[in-house]
């Protein structure tokens, strides 16, 4: 395939599917591509858009994405050793959404923490459990919905994943924690209001937490902090977190509006 400009990502990713990781191992703004948005950029996006969300030139991008396609091509059974479930072993049943990571193997071991019908903010005991596995393990998560809001938090731990949906109503979220990372102190609130979600109905949890992840995480969002802060409170609202609801009045409140 000749890749330029004009070449279409979807067109990339059906013949190279490792390379969904591999744009990330290019550029970081890729990890992206992983996320429910990034589901919905792939169906249009050319190089050309790659390289202006990234500040990439075009011709840079276009050399690194071959340059990877190559390498893979290059390995002994012609395609990327991290893309071939069959060599690591698959934890359970099935292989996770999208690309294995070369780690897969070592899943079945990792702890599971099952958060599905969770009451209350359990996120700063998980984050404590996280913080406390060593590097060169895991642990996999389980909950209702993709859980999306914590993506950003354990990536600022150190921990690289994997997702599958094992069954309706059941995601799997494999966390291995490849380094000490940098933190996740500055991460945006995660609102708890998205696990009452699932109790009201499963497909309306997984709106919502697509919704949350495009009008907080993508970079080309639009919608001022005030529009964004009055849809979390319009969130807490129907999920009956009232108190959540209330810390984003107030927030809106101190901005003005």
């Amino acid at each position: 395939m000749e890749i330029n400009g004009q070449t279409k990502l979807a067109d990339i990713l059906a013949e190279y599917p490792f390379m969904k990781m591999g744009m990330a191992e290019i550029n970081g703004k890729f990890r992206m591509l992983q996320t429910p948005m990034g589901k919905v950029m792939v169906r249009k996006a050319t190089v050309a858009d790659m390289s202006e969300r990234s500040g990439m030139p075009v011709d840079e991008l276009a050399a690194a994405i071959a340059a990877k396609v190559g390498a893979a091509q290059g390995s002994p059974d012609g395609s990327d050793p991290a893309a071939n479930p069959a060599a690591h072993g698959e934890p359970g049943a099935g292989s996770p959404d999208g690309d294995t990571p070369a780690w897969w193997g070592k899943a079945e071991g990792f702890p599971v923490v099952d958060v599905r019908g969770a009451k209350g903010n359990f996120f700063p005991g998980l984050k404590a459990r996280a913080e406390a596995v060593p590097v060169g393990e895991g642990l996999t998560v389980v909950q209702s919905f993709e859980p999306v809001p914590l993506y950003d938090v354990m990536e600022g731990l150190g921990f690289e994943r994997a997702t599958r949906k094992a069954a309706d109503g059941e995601y799997r979220a494999y966390f291995y924690r490849a380094g000490e990372g940098s933190g996740a102190d500055g991460i945006v609130f995660r609102p708890v209001a998205l696990l009452n979600f699932p109790m009201i109905d499963g497909d309306l949890a997984d709106l919502a937490v697509e919704f949350w992840d495009l009008t907080w995480n993508d970079e080309r969002r639009h919608l001022p902090q005030e529009t964004r802060l009055l849809l979390s409170m319009a969130n807490a609202l129907g999920a009956g977190r009232m108190r959540q609801a209330s810390r984003e009045l107030i927030k809106v409140y101190a901005l003005g509006t």
